[in-house]
């Protein structure tokens, strides 16, 4: 009976994963392609402190190769069931949490736009993560390696939800439409 109630988790899994990682993939360069393009706009809008255009798309770019590399790690542990993979897909949510929160927390200027995008590439990155632990657990064939996964997405949501809690609308959040 355990083994028909886990079979089934592996299989919800494994039915949610897939579609979250293309629509993922493919919001990923949706996003991206906005947030340049709105950096773009505030450098020809507002003035910008000497080098900060240029550090914060350096950011953008490191952002999308990480998040690139942590879909691939995603599909390849989906495909191939290798644990190190979907281990690695868990725990590098992490960081993509912090990049985004800097997108929404901490550039020189936010547009609403930025804070819609944000929001929905941490409600995605949120749900890959759900779906990629319970791959995870339900194919780990120790207890540590349940561990080692639950404590990545334990860790993964407590990013995620700091990045959230921190971004409070500003007065002139208002202003810059």
């Amino acid at each position: 009976m355990g083994r028909q109630v886990e079979g089934r988790g592996k299989a919800v899994a494994d039915s949610g994963l897939l579609p979250s990682l293309s629509f993922g993939r493919q919001y990923l360069g949706f996003y991206c392609i906005a947030l340049a393009s709105t950096l773009w706009y505030k450098g020809l809008t507002f003035v910008y402190p000497t080098g900060a255009i240029v550090e914060e798309m350096v950011f953008l770019v490191s952002f999308y190769a990480l998040q690139r590399m942590r879909l691939f790690f995603g599909l390849q542990g989906l495909k191939t069931q290798r644990k190190p993979m979907i281990v690695a897909f868990v725990w590098m949510a992490v960081p993509a949490a912090c990049a985004i929160g800097y997108h929404i927390n901490f550039q020189v200027y936010v547009l609403r736009l930025e804070v819609i995008a944000c929001a929905i590439s941490l409600f995605l990155l949120a749900v890959e993560t759900t779906f990629g632990c319970m791959l995870g657990v339900f194919s780990a064939d120790s207890l540590l390696e349940q561990c080692v996964l639950g404590l990545g997405f334990a860790m993964s949501l407590s990013a995620i939800i700091v990045m959230v809690a921190l971004h409070t609308p500003r007065e002139s959040d208002h202003r810059l439409v």
